[in-house]
């Protein structure tokens, strides 16, 4: 599994398909760091974190698209199918290698805004930065596998660019508002997942209602996307 995830990685570098969102997530964090420069405190940082985390999940498609995308289904003969022993050990791997880069988006979005803060600021508590990002996790892992089932459901790339897109920018928040439309009280917040992670702020436990019901729908999107895996049709 190793020489395969490094040969995927030194594709990637090679086409140098990771220097846009790259760029994307660094643009972004210097962004947030300069715009909320203003906030008093060492605390101000998951401020801002917490601000900043609703679009990380945007980045994911981009890990998705690598591993999954065009030059994976779309290969006139899938070495990748041929040669392993069976579809779980390459779903394994693709599947180590999709999380990876959504965690790497993750870290390297924190580290922007900490060392942004520091330059504009210089008041930073790194601890709850990474208290913070630990309590986050569990939110970017079910937003992660999210993609990779949209991925594995839908056949056409930009298909599920737009409907992952779509969700991650719109879905929680026309929900809520029907909901609370139609109930006195939105007793479905803590489903709403992406509303939820820009909230963590000074929570102190690790398992919420929210993180439980981000870890649930993580195994049940890692279950689906297998099984939509192990049955699909390659070249």
């Amino acid at each position: 599994m190793f020489h395969k995830v490094k040969s995927d990685f030194y594709r990637v570098w090679k086409e140098r398909s990771l220097i846009f969102p790259v760029s994307l997530v660094i643009l972004l964090g210097v962004l947030f760091a300069y715009l909320m420069r203003e906030t008093d405190g060492q605390g101000g940082i998951t401020i801002i974190l917490s601000s900043v985390a609703g679009f990380i999940p945007l980045f994911f498609s981009s890990a998705c698209n690598l591993v999954w995308g065009e030059e994976f289904t779309n290969r006139t003969i899938n070495h990748a199918i041929i040669k392993s022993s069976s579809r779980f050990s390459v779903y394994f791997y693709k599947l180590f290698e999709t999380l990876s880069l959504c965690f790497a988006y993750t870290l390297l979005l924190f580290f922007t805004v900490i060392v942004c803060r520091i330059f504009l600021n210089g008041q930073v508590d790194v601890g709850e930065a990474f208290d913070l990002l630990i309590k986050q996790l569990p939110f970017h892992l079910c937003f992660s596998l999210l993609c990779l089932f949209i991925f594995q459901y839908v056949d056409k790339i930009y298909q599920a660019y737009l409907i992952y897109t779509m969700i991650v920018l719109m879905f929680d928040n026309l929900v809520s508002y029907v909901t609370t439309s139609l109930l006195a009280n939105d007793v479905f917040s803590h489903f709403f997942l992406f509303n939820q992670v820009k909230l963590i702020t000074n929570q102190t436990e690790f398992f919420t209602p929210s993180s439980l019901i981000a870890l649930i729908f993580s195994i049940v999107y890692l279950l689906s996307s297998y099984f939509l895996f192990s049955s699909r049709e390659f070249k």
